[in-house]
Parts: structure tokens; sequence; C-alpha cells
């Protein structure tokens, strides 16, 4: 017996079912940049927001921390909550992206993973220096911050070589 596939239906469906979970990414990240705002986690009994979705949503304590520190950085860049939440790119894409972007390029980051996706990103923002990953040179200081996971702190210092 042979069957016959109907290939537009399929491919309808994983198109449509991934800008629909893009949105949902979206309408997330949004929820969770809002709870964290306003320091709900502590309310409910829990150290950091990440400690709170991790315990409520069962979510891999990493995931937890990585939707929670990716919802505070999105809430500056409204083009990119945008075109995430209209489909163009993907929460990869936001993810990495949201390590480059500021207020005079996110539309160009945008554009880029909306024509070319995360590997097209990737190949453009090579050699480029991330916008807040390394801290400012500190001369003759030192500092300690608590990483985002907040399970370990953060040290840098500087001295002669």
């Amino acid at each position: 017996m042979h069957t016959t596939i109907d290939a537009d239906t399929i491919i309808n469906t994983i198109v449509e079912s991934a800008r629909l979970f893009a949105y949902s990414h979206a309408e997330i990240l949004t929820a969770i940049a809002e709870f964290d705002a306003h320091n709900l986690a502590e309310a409910y009994g829990c150290a950091s927001t990440g400690a709170w979705l991790a315990r409520v949503l069962k979510m891999k304590r990493t995931r937890a921390y990585e939707y929670a520190a990716v919802a505070r950085k999105l809430t500056g860049f409204p083009a990119i909550l945008d075109a995430l939440r209209e489909g163009a790119i993907d929460y990869t894409s936001v993810r990495y992206m949201l390590d480059y972007a500021t207020d005079t390029n996110q539309h160009e980051l945008v554009e880029i993973a909306a024509e070319s996706g995360y590997q097209g990103l990737v190949h453009a923002l090579a050699g480029a220096t991330p916008t807040d990953k390394q801290p400012e040179d500190a001369g003759a200081h030192c500092g300690l911050t608590i990483r985002e996971d907040g399970q370990y702190l953060r040290g840098w210092f500087c001295m002669n070589a």
C-alpha cells in the first residue's frame, strides 16, 4: 500500500509552528522581565527570578538563569523583541545578538539574523567585541560580582606583568 504525503502541509506546519514558537518565546521573556523588574521572586520565597523559574517551571537551573538574564537584557532592545515576537528571528539568535547589541546597531543585527539566520549572525559578528562581557580596564583595582546564575562569584583584577 502506497501512502502519499502532502509536503506543503508538512512544511507549512513546521514554518507556522516555528513562528508561533518564536512568538511564545517573546511573550514568556516579556513576562519574565516584568516579574524580575518587580522582584516578585522574593515575594514567592526565592532568591532570584532564575531560582523561581527553575522551581515553578521545573526548568534546568542553567536554562532558568539564562532566560532571566536574556529577559533582563531584552528590555533594552525593543527592535529585537519585536522581531522575535513576529517570528522573524529565533531565540538562539536573540540570545547571541544581545551580547553585541547597542541602541544603534539593534536594527542591523535583526536584519542580519532575519536574512541569514543564526549562522549568518555568528559570521557577521566574528571578531566583534561583546558590549558587556569584559570589565572595563580596572587599572590597579579589582572587583567581584555575583554571576547571573547566582551560584558563583565572578572576579577580576589587574596587575603588572
